[in-house]
């Protein structure tokens, strides 16, 4: 931790996984890499976070690919509803 007055002083850092862009991009990596480390101590904890990290990226990729979409219409529904 910086002493400088003018430096960054923290005590917790907050990531948005869910967020778009490079700033969401940095945090997912970061939740996957403390999923990493705390593999040992916490197994099921690393799995659901690495679960987690899994579903935002499912999310993210429906919006940006329309995946949903393609979906509907490989299963033949034209009217935009998955299921």
């Amino acid at each position: 931790m910086t002493t400088d007055k003018a430096g960054l002083q923290m005590k917790y850092f907050v990531l948005n996984p869910t967020k778009r862009g490079e700033f969401g991009k940095a945090s997912r990596y970061a939740v996957l890499e403390y999923a990493r480390i705390i593999e040992k101590t916490d197994a099921n904890l690393a799995a659901d976070l690495r679960a987690w990290v899994d579903q935002i990226m499912m999310g993210i990729a429906e919006v940006d690919f329309g995946i949903e979409e393609r979906l509907d219409r490989a299963a033949g529904r034209e009217d935009g509803k998955n299921g």
